[in-house]
């Protein structure tokens, strides 16, 4: 009995392999990010297009969210234009804005401290995506080839 040939699909065995360098340089630079950074980057380790979520801003550090909230004193002057001092409801409006602006600071940290974790796992993720479709076309890929393509019908 002449059992037909099974093709070889060298493209097959291309993507696999390309998917299998992703992964692998995927896994590889968040371990290093996650070594020796003291914080996980913002940045993902792929930059592509497709990886980034739409809501993406760019990279922010914790430092630009005390900057961005800085308290500036308030100046108050008479109608002649000499300084004088706040009123008590002026006071009371300055302490109110005060407290808007720590607020709105650990906001802005909370967000820089998300954007981190959601970096990381991104990272993780996709590179357990590019190993595991690596994994499955070199493996699943063979099998197909020597099982499905050797059946009569």
């Amino acid at each position: 009995m002449n059992t037909p040939e099974v093709k070889e699909r060298p493209i097959l065995f291309f993507i696999g392999v390309l998917l299998l360098l992703l992964g692998l340089y995927g896994t590889l630079k968040t371990v290093v990010n996650l070594v020796v950074f003291d914080r996980y980057p913002q940045e993902g380790v792929y930059k592509l297009p497709f990886t980034q979520p739409e809501y993406y801003a760019p990279a922010q550090r914790e430092q630009d969210c005390a900057s961005n909230y800085a308290y500036m004193p308030q100046m108050y002057y008479d109608v002649n234009g000499t300084v004088r001092p706040a009123t008590a409801a002026e006071l009371e409006s300055e302490v109110l804005y005060k407290a808007q602006q720590e607020v709105s600071e650990q906001n802005c940290v909370t967000g820089v401290e998300e954007a981190r974790k959601m970096a990381m796992v991104n990272d993780i993720s996709q590179s357990l995506i590019f190993l595991l479709l690596a994994v499955g076309i070199l493996t699943f890929g063979r099998v197909f080839r020597k099982v499905f393509l050797n059946i009569k019908i």
